[in-house]
């Protein structure tokens, strides 16, 4: 009975030296940067993003998900692999790019992996929505025998903007009649070489 027990050890030891025998290291996690221009970004917008790594190994292979990848060159002077990539987003919310690379050393089985994350945040663009005539002053020009001939005004112009903010653009200055009670005023403002047209109502 002893000499079947050693009999089937054996089996088992020698069926289980091919898996003892291919049994591969696990692959050696490595340090990556990637930076950008910017973290946030407005719809349409693209945006480069840019991942360096130490090389280790003599050939790799990488790739970026949420991004276009533009290339990855081998800089002589760091020692590091650099990689490129643009990122453009039509609709906003929070996106996650990430990038990996995977390094083989010689024709071992030795590999170095680098993975890293770099979030965007994709904003709608802000545009002017409308203009505002603020701090309004209303003065009556009198005729010399007392009555009133018209009224004076002037006001501060705001261009008004989709993310609730507001710019000041210079002064207004107008007439009502003397009867007038209110008054449409054409307002122009000029944001960025585009001609914005409003009609803001007056009261007196």
């Amino acid at each position: 009975m002893k000499k079947l027990y050693t009999y089937l050890f054996g089996i088992i030891f020698v069926l289980n030296l091919p898996t003892l025998s291919l049994a591969q290291p696990a692959d050696k996690e490595i340090p990556v940067m990637i930076s950008a221009a910017s973290s946030t970004v407005k719809c349409g917008e693209g945006v480069t993003l840019t991942a360096v790594t130490e090389k280790r190994g003599s050939s790799f292979e990488d790739a970026w998900s949420e991004a276009e990848k533009v290339g990855t060159q081998y800089d002589d002077n760091t020692g590091e692999y650099v990689s490129n990539a643009v990122f453009v987003a039509n609709n906003a919310g929070v996106y996650n790019v990430k990038y990996l690379i995977k390094m083989r050393a010689g024709k071992c089985d030795t590999y170095f992996t680098a993975t890293a994350i770099y979030t965007i945040n994709v904003i709608n663009p802000v545009t002017v929505i409308g203009a505002e005539i603020r701090n309004l002053s209303i003065k009556p020009v009198i005729r010399p025998d007392g009555s009133i001939s018209v009224y004076s005004a002037s006001g501060d112009i705001y261009a008004l903007w989709s993310d609730g903010t507001s710019t000041s653009y210079g002064k207004t200055y107008f007439f009502l009649g003397s009867t007038e009670t209110s008054k449409k005023v054409n307002i122009s403002l000029n944001i960025s070489n585009k001609i914005y047209n409003y009609q803001v109502i007056v009261t007196r």
